[in-house]
């Protein structure tokens, strides 16, 4: 029985074998060493102020109803996002992307009647 190894034991060994491949490697330590402090540098730094501030969306409203021009309000209200432009539908999205408008966009599709809407109420 002395012979063969145990789970715990296998487990032990693999993991000590990837830390001497891992320590032996500097490309791979590097990696694991600088990357998350990379990464946290590189996309931490669009919530400097602790938020985001004045994404520019595009808006599609398909539905014009009162529920639309509500939300609408609200994100006008809102400096997390800035409105900067309209689409009749979601098939502009695309080129007003590639002029750079603005990638995001809120959508608000037309919802015919008898269906439910999202939140639950009938039109």
């Amino acid at each position: 029985m002395r012979g063969k190894k145990t789970m715990p034991d296998l487990l032990f060994s693999v993991c000590l074998r990837e830390v001497k491949r891992i320590l032996s490697d500097s490309r791979i330590f590097l990696l694991l060493i600088g990357g998350p402090f990379l990464y946290a540098f590189l996309f931490g730094g669009v919530y400097w102020q602790s938020r985001t501030q004045y994404i520019p969306i595009v808006i599609v409203d398909q539905d014009h109803s009162a529920l639309s021009h509500d939300l609408i309000n609200a994100l006008r209200a809102s400096d997390s996002v800035r409105i900067v432009g309209w689409a009749n539908s979601p098939a502009e999205l695309p080129t007003l992307a590639r002029r750079e408008i603005a990638s995001p966009a809120s959508c608000f599709p037309r919802i015919s009647k008898g269906t439910s809407s999202p939140g639950g109420r009938h039109k």
